[in-house]
This record gives structure tokens, sequence and C-alpha cells, in this order.
């Protein structure tokens, strides 16, 4: 029974960081936003996040078309209530 919660408690917390910080640091400048190979004479924008200096966590996407599928499913099934 502990394991199952501590996996629950888990997946929760994996669920709710996706939906509130959908965002991370680029690893391939390292939240830079210039091209890992520039020197004094060429600077560019990082080729991964395009100068952003983020990209998006794995599932960020997923949670958040979810969460708006609920909302759109609520709303509907309020306005078909007699």
């Amino acid at each position: 029974m502990t394991w199952f919660l501590l996996i629950l408690g888990a997946a929760a917390w994996w669920l709710i960081s996706r939906y509130f910080w959908p965002f991370r640091p680029c690893p391939r400048c390292k939240g830079s936003g210039t091209n890992p190979g520039s020197n004094s004479k060429r600077h560019g924008p990082c080729g991964r996040c395009k100068g952003s200096r983020h990209v998006q966590r794995i599932g960020s996407k997923t949670v958040h078309r979810a969460v708006r599928a609920v909302i759109k499913y609520r709303r509907s099934s309020k306005e078909n209530t007699p």
C-alpha cells in the first residue's frame, strides 16, 4: 500500500510540475541562447532553442491538452443539462 501511495504521489507531482513549469533551460546552450561554438567573432542563436534559451519539457503538451479537454467537456456537459 505504501508503494502505491508513493507512486501515485510521484505521478501527481510529475503532472503538476509539467503543467506549471512546462519549459526548461536548453541543454545544448545551457540557457545562454547562443551557439555553443560561438566566439568573439561569431555570435549566433542556438540551433535547438533558436535563441529563446528554453525548450519544452517532455509531456507538458500532453498535460495541457488533457486539461483543456476536461475543461471543454465540463463546459459542454453544463450547457446540455436541462
